[in-house]
């Protein structure tokens, strides 16, 4: 088969490795599909098509007329358990450059309340900026599902109170996408708390 790809995921060949039933499905199958670089598909049985049927990136996947031997087969197998070895080997390396960070951070703020919800964000806010502009009054607000917002008059620019909040913000929002990405690396948010939108306004005096 061939894998015609897609924005994120490159095109890739490979070969039926086996059909099950799909049991959230009646009367539907399953054919689970291993690329020749170790990635693994699940894809309906019902949404292949013949290669004779490509049209641009219309099918995701061409079956092709060819068969794979045995030792073909083997080697798909083996790439894949090498590729999700690989990926378990990220994934733990990950766990612990993020546990390492939050410990990092734990250390370094002791003054900060833990938790990974809004409020705490609020909070916490509050306290970094008393600490960072002793006698600015600020104003800091949850409003709507995830959204918070900071006004002050006077004292810092939007820059120096932006260097402080925007560490709170989850994430980022694609105009073009129209979708809302959140930051999985964002080890702060996950620790101190964090917001989906965190606003700042400098008002006149």
């Amino acid at each position: 088969v061939e894998y015609t790809g897609d924005i994120h995921n490159p095109m890739g060949k490979g070969a039926i490795v086996s059909v099950r039933a799909n049991p959230d499905c009646p009367g539907s199958e399953t054919c689970n599909i291993i690329l020749h670089d170790g990635r693994i598909i699940d894809f309906p049985i019902q949404l292949l098509a013949h290669h004779s049927q490509r049209n641009g990136c219309e099918h995701r996947i061409l079956v092709l007329d060819e068969r794979v031997s045995d030792g073909d087969l083997a080697q798909l197998r083996a790439a894949a358990a090498i590729r999700k070895a690989q990926e378990a080997a990220k994934t733990q390396a990950k766990k612990e450059s993020w546990e390492q960070t939050r410990a990092k951070l734990l250390a370094e703020y002791p003054y900060l309340l833990v938790g990974d919800d809004i409020d705490t964000a609020a909070k916490n806010i509050r306290a970094l900026l008393k600490r960072a502009f002793p006698g600015v009054k600020f104003s800091v607000r949850r409003e709507r599902y995830s959204t918070i917002n900071i006004r002050w008059s006077g004292g810092p620019d939007l820059k120096e109170v932006w260097a402080i909040t925007d560490r709170f913000r989850l994430g980022y929002f694609d105009g073009m996408t129209d979708c809302y990405y959140l930051d999985e690396n964002n080890v702060w948010a996950t620790t101190f708390g964090g917001a989906e939108y965190v606003f700042c306004q400098r008002e006149p005096l």
